[in-house]
């Protein structure tokens, strides 16, 4: 999207963290910094680097990592809040998802083209042709948009809050691994209870919302890796392919909506009915696609799930609870109060 610029580390419209911040960062540290610290240190740089290289470049890897780190960043969040005072957390929390929500219509346009490109069905050759057409001047103005939200386009002076909330976890190391060890019990029961219905075909079971507990179980059992209590690696595999799975039934769920959504916003049928046919043979073929991506996670659950799920409980046992941080009573001012969030969308 648009060159780089000499002297300028970050990328154009990007200005180093102000002397405030630095001053915090080099300030000598009370303890030891925590493994999972130093991790999310890192994620908090490859945010500042993947945004930049959605500003620079609009590179499809950057705009899909970009995402995938705040996701993570939330899930650090999330397990942490107990140790954090609402301010700050909510503030980076907010921002985290003014990103993600930004970039998102972007990652959904270059999964569909990346799935339209190698679509081999025969009957859908017209459609994903015409598909592919008409979504590449969608991602040209969706990158312009994104360019210019402050949230994207000035992400490292808006990463203040972090600095307060890693001064927190610090302060609270000790806590950590009790909050890592409930936190994967709680989502792993929910997990398993959920894939046991969906490959039990209860009725009313969602596999959309299977998926988001395993990706924010993935994301805890990072954060555990990364503090020092790494899973054996064919565990790590068993449910990567769990998640796999899940993963593409969603990308192939998409394909079908979307083809069906752009085909009736054209009004397709009205002028040309071979193609409006190529466009419900695609979504046809996705959906069956998509379907045998169920039946697989359901085929992988019965025969490894239940196994999965008793050996990450006894890798992570039980401790005593842990207190969360108690804030003082101030007066309340709406104009610092952080907007509510309005949830991800679907996709």
């Amino acid at each position: 999207m648009r060159e780089a610029v000499e002297n300028e580390p970050y990328g154009r419209g990007f200005c180093a963290p102000s002397d405030r911040i630095l001053a915090m960062t080099m300030q000598s540290e009370p303890v030891a910094v925590p493994p999972v610290v130093q991790y999310l240190d890192g994620l908090v740089d490859q945010l500042r680097m993947h945004a930049a290289g959605v500003l620079d470049t609009g590179a499809v890897e950057s705009v899909h990592q970009a995402r995938v780190t705040t996701r993570r960043l939330r899930a650090a969040s999330d397990l942490l809040r107990p140790l954090l005072k609402s301010g700050a957390r909510d503030r980076f929390n907010h921002l985290q998802r003014k990103v993600r929500r930004r970039l998102g219509p972007i990652r959904d346009l270059d999964v569909l083209t990346a799935l339209l490109t190698d679509f081999s069905d025969a009957d859908s050759t017209a459609a994903a042709a015409w598909m592919l057409d008409a979504l590449a001047p969608t991602r040209t103005d969706l990158l312009q948009t994104a360019s210019k939200d402050k949230a994207v386009a000035r992400l490292p002076l808006k990463l203040g809050p972090w600095y307060k909330i890693r001064a927190q976890i610090i302060d609270h190391a000790a806590s950590i691994d009790p909050l890592l060890s409930e936190s994967l019990h709680d989502q792993i029961d929910a997990f398993a209870a959920r894939a046991r219905e969906l490959a039990e075909a209860q009725p009313g079971v969602d596999p959309h919302q299977v998926r988001i507990a395993g990706k924010s179980l993935r994301y805890t059992l990072e954060l555990a890796a990364a503090h020092g209590h790494a899973l054996e690696e064919s565990l790590l595999k068993s449910f990567k392919k769990l998640q796999d799975a899940l993963g593409t039934w969603h990308d192939f769920v998409v394909l079908a909506e979307q083809s069906l959504l752009l085909s009736a916003e054209r009004m397709v049928a009205h002028h040309d009915i071979k193609l409006q046919r190529s466009v419900l043979a695609l979504a046809n073929a996705a959906l069956t696609f998509a379907e045998g991506q169920l039946e697989k996670f359901n085929r992988l659950w019965s025969e490894h799930g239940e196994g999965l799920a008793e050996s990450i409980r006894a890798a992570f046992p039980l401790s005593q609870p842990v207190e969360p941080v108690t804030e003082p009573k101030t007066d309340h001012d709406p104009a610092d109060s952080t907007p509510p969030e309005i949830p991800d969308g679907p996709h």
